[in-house]
């Protein structure tokens, strides 16, 4: 992405969360950038700290439990880090917006699909209820809602997945941001439903020249839409790079073990792969690389030492002391 303008840049961000149990490090010194007019993936296992990322960024972690540590978080010119709720309010939702993971609990049940919509159109830009409610049937017919007036008038259960999901994408756009931080878009959603989704959100991005940040564990939800890939493994960065490097020649062991874990994307016959393992506790992380218990190319330094990431060729940067290296 030499040629675009670099539109978002997180540096050492930490965020940790205290619990009865213990201290849960939830993300730990991850780093990455977002440039104009690319899709980003962020992939990971459950409870990687994809989501936690991306509640960051929207400063929407709760304190307490939660507490948020970083170098900066950085916004075109704008230091989002240590921001007031107020400045911070004028650019969530119209500067950076987020689809969240589960529309059915991210729509308010007592109230209707279009009414939320309006409400958000209000709150973000200067129009009247009546020309927000105009453009609120336009964002639906935009997000392929072919009956928008009827769809609007329903209350969120009534809703299918897939209306759902283009209702919250339709509150998503509705300032036009910069950035769109979408959540596992695709969850519980049917194959054909998911990749309509997909192809709307593609979409939407060449029209309103968005950057988007993808939350997935699906690998193929990143082979049909990303530019970029960030890899995370129990809250840290494990691989960056390009897709088409991720899927062709993958660097970091575990990344290698989610790609043969994907049915379509193995490139031998056989069973499905699966990781051997369980993903370290949270509160006790080991001292060596996180990976180290289940990785099968394991050797002493990888329990002892924590790996740093490492540019191993241009723009592909990994976190491994033995990363697989082709030429």
């Amino acid at each position: 992405m030499e040629t675009s303008s670099k539109i978002l840049e997180i540096r050492d961000l930490s965020v940790h969360f205290r619990t009865p149990e213990g201290l849960v490090r939830a993300v730990n010194s991850l780093s990455l950038e977002i440039y104009e007019g690319e899709t980003l993936g962020l992939v990971g296992e459950s409870g990687s700290g994809k989501t936690v990322t991306a509640l960051s960024i929207m400063g929407l972690v709760p304190s307490p439990p939660g507490r948020i540590e970083s170098d900066r978080i950085m916004y075109r010119e704008t230091l989002l880090t240590g921001l007031s709720e107020t400045r911070l309010r004028k650019i969530r939702g119209k500067e950076i917006a987020m689809i969240f993971q589960e529309p059915l609990l991210s729509l308010n049940p007592v109230f209707t699909a279009g009414s939320q919509i309006v409400e958000a159109i209000v709150a973000h830009r200067p129009v009247s209820e009546l020309q927000a409610r105009q453009d609120m049937l336009e964002l639906l017919r935009l997000v392929g809602i072919r009956k928008p007036a009827e769809v609007a008038s329903r209350y969120p259960h009534q809703l299918s997945g897939g209306m759902r999901q283009r209702v919250m994408i339709a509150m998503a756009i509705c300032a036009y941001p910069s950035i769109l931080i979408a959540d596992e878009p695709t969850t519980a959603l049917d194959v054909t439903i998911a990749s309509r989704i997909l192809k709307l959100l593609r979409e939407l991005q060449s029209k309103f020249k968005m950057s988007i940040l993808l939350i997935t564990h699906d690998f193929g939800v990143i082979a049909e839409t990303a530019d970029r890939v960030a890899v995370m493994y129990a809250g840290e960065i494990v691989e960056y790079a390009p897709v088409k490097n991720v899927f062709r020649e993958p660097a970091h062991p575990y990344t290698i073990g989610l790609l043969d874990c994907v049915s379509g994307i193995q490139k031998k016959e056989g069973p499905l792969h699966t990781i051997p393992g369980y993903v370290p506790d949270l509160r006790n992380l080991p001292a060596g690389c996180n990976f180290a218990d289940r990785c099968p190319y394991a050797v002493p330094v990888c329990r002892r030492e924590k790996p740093c990431l490492t540019e191993i060729k241009p723009n592909v940067v990994v976190a491994c002391h033995h990363p697989k290296i082709t030429n």
